[in-house]
């Protein structure tokens, strides 16, 4: 399935997985966001309702950094 997506009047196109969340979001289609600002850096929109995480890998933290111990006072 191949979808096209307009942003500033410029088409593109974009071939989504096959996964749970990209059927789900296609069935949503189309779909014409509002976006709001979000921290003055970008745009974000919700769609009309939540996507299935049906088969979503679980979340990852990121590794830790470690950082060199500061010595210790006397």
């Amino acid at each position: 399935m191949d979808i096209r997506v307009t942003l500033d009047g410029q088409e593109v196109e974009a071939a989504p997985n096959d996964s749970p969340a990209a059927r789900d979001l296609a069935s949503l289609l189309p779909l014409t966001p509002d976006p709001e600002d979000f921290h003055g850096t970008e745009r974000i929109a919700d769609p009309r309702r939540k996507l299935t995480t049906d088969n979503a890998p679980e979340p990852q933290a990121p590794a830790a950094r470690s950082s060199p111990r500061s010595p210790r006072c006397p």
